[in-house]
């Protein structure tokens, strides 16, 4: 049978068009999300791999991790490790995973044990302890029994929102062994809660853990699902929840201040150096937990870096130099912190409370005084729709003092309502970033990088974009983001690969260029980020290439 040339092409097409397109690696989740230091663990990498083994990227050098027989499984050997996060992207030769998180923790490991949701099926545990499980279904409710003496104070600590990205809004329960609520807890770090309790006799306590929907539906219930993982610290040893201060500066020669509970006087503090992903790490050998410490936004370095001496107020008849970054809590209600600084004629400065986006507890107020009359001349409490961070710029006609007042907008107060301050002469700037930590670009089909940027403090500059550590045979063409217009908010980057790339597996940078109408270098380049979490604006982005 002979067919007409035009019928052959067609029916080529339509065999080639109805090919299954190629299977992606999808990692979700590890299970359990956490390790003990100086262990070797198996665990579940939670998701679907159509190859395995995959390759494996690891931000922590001295965290091993090895791809078992079976899709999924891995051997993590955790034996030189210090405590933090390790982040892990996951690949194949044609497809690579977001950047997930595993917790290295100083503590052991326990399992849940299922059935657990009663007082007699309570899994077990010793403190200290990080204990792990999941909420698997609608309704589930996860027990662990712990042994206190007269006197313990036993914290318990969920990890599973802001660090596992958990779809939980998780509530913590401490209950006798009649079942009667002793204690209860939420929001405390973010949407997961952390719980402080001295026993008031010996006994078996125990601690509940159950959950609803991080966005609230119509159904009223406790939510579970297969994304339900956590990570339960319990103890009644030393707790470091913080140090001040909370940012790490260029030249910054003070002591750190250890804040949290059941802590000596003589507690040592150690750094662990930052590595491709993770700002720097605070922790304690003789304590449990830790915390990253970021790089000081607005300013780099500060003239005067101040910590709050004591759980007063802020004595406001000392005046002090700007730029100036300051830290603080807000330990009792209707607690108003001041801040008395020199402000020169003329000059726009901005104050900026940074609480929230580190996961404390403040619902900032900010107001700047004029110190004489009183005369308000700036006040917010979101700089952000929803953030609850608050900023606000001012100037004054003449040089003089002004009050800065911090307080937060419930009146509440307590040992997680930490905040930094920060107080600088306003430049403007931008921020751009991009939607993902990882892009696919195929052969012949163009990639668009959707990016966003949010100008600030009068920023009208023009912005260049280009793509730094592109493989050979992949091609971009540079883009302006103008100061008004469709593209002054938004732009799109476009990648092409030609037919003579190579796959490839690997980071790329995206810089962005502040430019004049002539496109000279008006300030120096940044990096495009990714929010991987808060603390973390990740610039190391990710591009895979596949035939």
């Amino acid at each position: 049978m002979h067919r007409a040339p035009w019928l052959t092409a067609i029916i080529l097409f339509l065999a080639v068009s109805e090919q299954p397109a190629r299977a992606q690696v999808q990692f979700e989740r590890f299970f359990p999300p956490a390790v003990a230091r100086g262990a070797t663990t198996s665990i579940k990498a939670e998701g679907k791999f159509p190859q395995w083994p995959v390759a494996i990227e690891c931000d922590q050098s001295d965290l091993k991790l090895e791809c078992g027989e079976k899709p999924g499984e891995l051997k993590v050997t955790a034996a030189d490790s210090t405590v933090g996060a390790a982040w892990i992207r996951l690949h194949d030769s044609a497809s690579a995973s977001s950047l997930i998180p595993l917790l290295i923790e100083s503590s052991a490991i326990t399992a849940e044990a299922e059935p657990n949701e009663g007082l007699r099926q309570a899994t077990p545990a010793t403190l200290p302890t990080t204990a792990v499980g999941r909420l698997e279904k609608n309704g589930d409710v996860d027990m662990w029994k712990v042994t206190l003496r007269e006197g313990d104070q036993m914290f318990a600590s969920v990890i599973a929102h802001e660090m596992l990205q958990s779809p939980m809004d998780a509530v913590l329960q401490l209950v006798d062994r009649r079942g009667l609520v002793l204690a209860q807890a939420e929001d405390s770090i973010g949407l997961d809660p952390q719980l402080i309790y001295t026993a008031k006799q010996d006994g078996d306590y125990f601690v509940r853990v159950f959950s609803f929907p991080e966005t609230p539906t119509g159904t009223i219930g406790f939510a579970g699902g297969a994304s339900f993982v956590y990570a339960l610290r319990l103890a009644t040893g030393p707790l470091l929840d913080h140090v001040f201060p909370l940012h790490k500066f260029a030249e910054n020669k003070l002591s750190a201040q250890s804040y949290g509970w059941n802590l000596p006087a003589d507690l040592p503090i150690l750094t662990k150096p930052q590595t491709s992903i993770s700002p720097e790490t605070i922790y304690s050998p003789q304590a449990i937990g830790w915390q990253w410490l970021p790089p000081a936004p607005i300013i780099q370095t500060a003239d005067q870096i101040l910590t709050q001496a004591s759980e007063q107020t802020v004595a406001p008849e000392s005046a002090f130099a700007l730029p100036l970054a300051f830290y603080g809590h807000i330990s009792s209600d209707k607690e108003v912190d001041r801040l008395r600084v020199k402000a020169i004629a003329g000059v726009n400065y901005r104050v900026e409370i940074v609480s929230r986006a580190l996961g404390f507890k403040l619902d900032s107020v900010l107001r700047v005084l004029k110190s004489d009359s009183q005369t308000q001349l700036a006040r917010n409490d979101d700089a952000v729709r929803n953030q609850f961070d608050a900023a606000v710029e001012f100037k004054t006609e003449q040089d003089e003092e002004v009050v800065i007042e911090i307080s937060d907008l419930a009146d509440s107060s307590g040992p997680r309502h930490a905040y930094a301050c920060f107080v600088s002469v306003v430049k403007p700037q931008f921020i751009a970033n991009v939607a993902a930590d990882h892009f696919q670009l195929q052969v012949g089909k163009p990639l668009e990088i959707p990016i966003t940027v949010a100008r600030q403090s009068g920023d009208s500059n023009r912005i260049e974009f280009d793509v730094k550590l592109l493989p050979p045979g992949v091609t971009v063409t540079k883009i302006i983001s103008e100061p008004k217009g469709d593209t002054s908010k938004a732009i799109k980057l476009n990648l092409v690969a030609s037919t003579d790339a190579m796959p490839y597996q690997g980071p790329i940078e995206i810089i962005a260029t502040a430019v004049d109408d002539k496109q000279t270098l008006i300030a120096e380049p940044q990096l495009v980020t990714f929010s991987l979490r808060p603390q973390i604006p990740l610039s190391k982005l990710w591009l895979t290439i596949a035939k």
